[in-house]
């Protein structure tokens, strides 16, 4: 009894099926028809009229595909080749994308890559500071934050929450942060080195880039 329940069901279900195929080719075929017997002008106002949403999402569903396939395989976006965090006081408008570009020459030109810095200063909302704090440590346990420049009590104040910094240069006895004081690069970007420095992050793979960055800070600095 129960199986010829269900196999009348699935007949039924079947069926409809069928029918729904069979209405549609109909359907298909008479709209073929109906627009072969209307002039250009009628047939691009019928077409306009009953399938313009359909028109339209399509129209968007290309763009999209286009603008996916663009970002992803055609002209993606840049790679960090290194990120720096920013530490200091609240930048002014435009430094840090001065300090950026001004760094940009130690990326070799074969490469689709970019130096960023990105401020996580203090602001006066504790909301913004909590959204900062959260992405400054998810980038630190990434891996994707290569080096800090901060002050000499941020630099205390790293050591003293958790071990993130490793010894600049990797040596017996070597800093934590180095003086960037007189730097002329930081100079001609407007921003004052008097009591900024520079930190390697602890997960960082980028050990020799950043010393070559270091490099170019440092460059025309008079030796102690």
């Amino acid at each position: 009894m129960h199986c010829c329940v269900a196999l009348r069901c699935w007949a039924a279900h079947t069926g409809a099926k069928m029918t729904d195929g069979v209405g549609f080719r109909q359907h298909v075929r008479d709209e073929i028809a109906k627009m072969r017997a209307m002039n250009f002008t009628d047939r691009r106002q019928y077409i306009w009229e009953y399938y313009k949403m359909h028109i339209i999402g399509l129209l968007i569903g290309i763009f999209a595909l286009g603008a996916f396939i663009n970002t992803m395989f055609i002209n993606p976006a840049p790679r960090d080749y290194l990120y720096i965090a920013w530490l200091g006081p609240q930048p002014e408008i435009g430094q840090l994308e001065a300090l950026a570009q001004a760094l940009q020459p130690l990326v070799p030109e074969d490469l689709h890559e970019v130096v960023s810095v990105h401020s996580y200063a203090a602001s006066f909302d504790p909301m913004m500071n909590t959204v900062l704090q959260q992405r400054f440590a998810t980038m630190v346990q990434i891996g994707g934050m290569d080096a800090i420049l901060t002050t000499s009590v941020g630099v205390q104040e790293l050591i003293d929450a958790l071990d993130w910094l490793r010894p600049i240069y990797e040596l017996p006895g070597a800093p934590i942060a180095v003086s960037l004081y007189g730097s002329p690069l930081l100079y001609e970007v407007g921003i004052d080195s008097y009591d900024l420095y520079l930190s390697m992050l602890i997960n960082t793979a980028n050990v020799d880039r950043i010393l070559r960055m270091l490099d170019m800070l440092l460059d025309g600095v008079p030796a102690l």
